[in-house]
């Protein structure tokens, strides 16, 4: 079945009153067809001679359903014939007439029905049905001939175009399709009289989306003859250009030429980084064959799918065809049972001086390669990421390696610890003199007390992280400058239960820290309640860290913010999150830091409107340098604040999700306000009720350095917006619309904004 067939078909099942397996045509269905009398007969309102049976429509609609449902089209197209002939000044006839010469993909019959219908209809209700039906009709068959476009069928896609042009000349649909098709082919002359044609034939509204079109195919024309740019530049900037291609890309690269060959093959930088992901796309071991002695790093993610692939892959690196490898990593969706010989194979051949390992659930733990082993296997490893779903023998049995390793990155832990209750004692202690030289660590979880007794016995360690999410990846490189002091430098905790432990390790180390990122949790959402509930708070020690720079609390403690920021003059990226207990106050001390860059505020529920505009005009009065703010969750935003905000000359990016109490009456104000001199570049306004077309344009035009506009899962902005933003690209200067998620603009509408560069990706901060 051709997705024509299958896109008529939803058409036709939509068009009626449709029951799980049944089709029946209720009275309420004639009401825009006819007038029932109370002799259960239909008398047509436009000829009162006509009586029709209620029963005998319901009958032969029925049986009409019951013909497509089993595919019998031609009995089905001899029943809404008939049903046409029976009522010939209703719409429904016609209607079921082009629906079931649309599935037989019969173009020219769909609209010589809705012709008689327009011909024989008076105008009303029933006039205003069909038409809706046709413009259904006409999306269809504009895809079917971008279809027939696409498989070099251009004289039916052309017949197609030109057939839903003669249905609604006053849409430019078809005038666009038919002008695209001829420029396709290389009719440039007929492309150009089609956006003439559109032009004279549409109404005004629609003019400016046709001249566009027609401007930029001017445009296209004009354009210099095409020659081979990659034979003809310096081999140093293909190297660069291929430097940014995928492998996909690359290989395809392969294929253009004989000399597009030569040139991708000799550009090693290209080929460093070798990474296999799902399934392998369009990768074929012969096409890199010569350029193997280049591959430094192959990385594997989601490559279990193609296993004849993967063990080419694995055999041919396990035989040392890949002179240089120095880095292997492998993600949880690709490593499998089949795959641990081989691996145990290249580590053997291979001097590996970077590795990832993720064991995923497909595995018991008894199949896990054992970390003793990968360590003796791997003598020059410098760095090490080793995950599991749940604890291997040797750590188990702590089961070591007999010399200390050389490992100066390490990640390492099980997804599935909480579970293991009898295993949760301190797992990692035993492990550290295995590793002397550790600059960089990252732990799935720590025992209470742990992370003090590691910052002790690492005199070397740098950046520190227990962490839950993503803690499969890689650790971030660190990179010493050497005229810093030596101690902890970066902390990362968002798995910890021991408050104590993390305050402890910051004094320890709070004339080096320069970024601290903690999330402490409650109680209750861990198993073994580890948290004393009764802790006094007191006893936290005071932080006092003269150079730190970036600090991120996700706290549902009755944490001591307000003490801790005072006492950190240098911060510049300042995140709360979930710190309910804030209040107003907290502006008093983040006005005090003269490097703020960088703010965000999330689910801080005590907060006033006040107290945000207040904070936003002291910044602007002693000239703050804050260019991103985040607010999340956050009702109190309102529109003061709102005005406040983007008044701040320094402002650059601006965040706003979901706070409700930007109404829509909030929004309008927000955007009369704005006089104009607002520096924001990027602009995200994610999940806001209040946001609607009209301020939402008038605040674009109010923003003239807009360069990316985030509007994702904004409900009640439509197609408006998007024509708007097109018809104005040439005058405002942003450069990208992302609209995810939003319902209430079309495909139609997407596709037809050619000077629009819309995206629809999920994103968050």
């Amino acid at each position: 079945m051709s997705s024509v067939t299958a896109k008529a078909l939803l058409q036709f099942e939509q068009s009626g009153c449709l029951q799980k397996q049944k089709y029946v045509l209720h009275e309420s269905d004639l009401e825009s067809l006819a007038i029932k009398d109370q002799s259960n007969t239909i008398t047509d309102p436009a000829s009162c001679s006509r009586n029709v049976s209620f029963k005998a429509i319901q009958d032969l609609d029925a049986r009409l359903y019951s013909h497509v449902t089993n595919q019998d089209y031609d009995n089905a197209l001899k029943s809404a014939l008939e049903m046409e002939a029976l009522m010939p000044e209703a719409y429904y006839g016609y209607q079921r007439v082009a629906q079931i010469h649309l599935i037989r993909e019969e173009y020219a019959d769909v609209f010589q029905a809705y012709h008689r219908g327009f011909e024989n209809i008076p105008y009303g209700d029933g006039i205003e049905l069909l038409l809706k039906s046709v413009e259904d009709t006409q999306h269809i068959l504009d895809q079917a001939a971008v279809e027939f476009a696409n498989t070099n069928q251009f004289d039916k896609a052309s017949r197609i175009a030109r057939q839903v042009i003669t249905l609604l000349p006053k849409s430019p649909t078809g005038y666009v399709r038919t002008a695209r098709l001829c420029e396709m082919q290389g009719k440039f002359k007929e492309a150009m009289d089609s956006y003439d044609q559109g032009i004279s034939s549409v109404p005004v509204d629609h003019h400016a989306l046709l001249i566009q079109h027609k401007i930029n195919l001017q445009k296209r024309i004009n354009r210099k003859p095409q020659y081979d740019f990659i034979e003809q530049m310096p081999l140093e900037i293909t190297s660069k250009i291929a430097q940014y291609l995928a492998v996909d890309d690359l290989i395809e690269c392969l294929k253009v030429s004989k000399s597009w060959k030569n040139r991708i093959e000799h550009c090693p930088e290209a080929w460093r980084v070798l990474t296999v992901k799902y399934n392998g796309g369009n990768i074929d071991m012969n096409a890199i064959q010569n350029v193997k002695r280049f591959v430094q790093q192959v990385i594997l993610i989601y490559a279990s799918g193609n296993m004849p692939l993967l063990e080419s892959l694995l055999t041919s690196m396990g035989e040392g065809e890949f002179d240089n490898l120095t880095y292997l990593d492998v993600d949880q969706d690709t490593m499998s049972p089949e795959c641990i010989p081989y691996l145990a194979n290249i580590f053997d051949r291979i001097n590996l001086t970077r590795l990832g390992l993720v064991f995923g659930r497909n595995m018991m733990p008894d199949s896990y390669i054992p970390l003793h082993q990968i360590l003796r296997s791997c003598p020059h490893l410098e760095r090490l990421t080793y995950h599991t779903m749940s604890y291997a023998s040797d750590i188990k049995h702590k089961l070591l390696p007999e010399e200390p390793t050389r490992i100066t990155h390490l990640s390492i832990g099980a997804f599935s610890y909480f579970k293991e209750k009898v295993e949760k004692s301190h797992f990692f202690i035993p492990l550290l003199p295995s590793f002397p030289h550790l600059v960089n660590l990252r732990i799935t979880y720590s025992s209470p007390g742990d992370l003090q007794i590691i910052t002790k016995e690492c005199p070397n360690l740098r950046r520190l992280a227990v962490v839950m999410q993503n803690a499969y990846k890689e650790i971030q490189a660190y990179s010493d400058s050497g005229s810093a002091p030596k101690g902890l430098q970066y902390l990362q905790v968002d798995a910890c239960i021991d408050p104590k432990d993390v305050a402890g390790v910051i004094a320890q180390n709070s004339k080096t820290l320069l970024s601290v990122d903690i999330t402490l949790f409650e109680e209750e959402e861990w198993d073994d309640r580890s948290v004393d509930a009764d802790l006094d708070w007191k006893q936290i020690p005071k932080l006092d860290c003269p150079v730190l720079r970036k600090l991120h609390f996700r706290i549902e403690y009755h944490w001591p913010f307000e003490q801790w920021i005072r006492n950190c003059p240098a911060l510049e990226e300042v995140t709360l999150k979930r710190a309910t207990e804030l209040t107003d106050s907290i502006f008093d001390n983040l006005i005090k830091l003269p490097n703020l860059r960088e703010l965000c505020l999330e689910d801080c529920s005590n907060l006033t409107d006040a107290g945000l505009s207040r904070f936003f005009n002291d910044l602007q009065k002693q000239g703050s340098k804050l260019h991103t703010v985040i607010i999340k969750f956050c009702d109190s935003l309102s529109t003061h604040s709102l005005v406040s905000l983007a008044a701040l000359p320094s402002l650059r990016n601006l965040f706003i999700y979901k706070c409700r109490g930007i109404t829509e009456s909030v929004f309008q104000d927000f955007a009369t306000k704005i006089d104009g001199g607002s520096g924001i570049v990027c602009l995200t306004l994610l999940n806001l009720n209040g946001v609607t077309d009209r301020p939402l344009l008038q605040l674009i035009h109010a923003l003239p350095n807009l360069a990316w506009l985030n509007l994702s899962f904004l409900q009640n902005i439509t197609d408006a917006t998007v024509f708007a933003i097109a018809d104005a690209w040439f005058r405002i200067s942003l450069l990208q619309l992302n609209i995810y998620q939003c319902r209430q603009i079309s495909p139609w509408a997407i596709a037809n904004a050619e000077n629009v560069k819309i995206t629809q990706e999920y994103f968050d901060v």
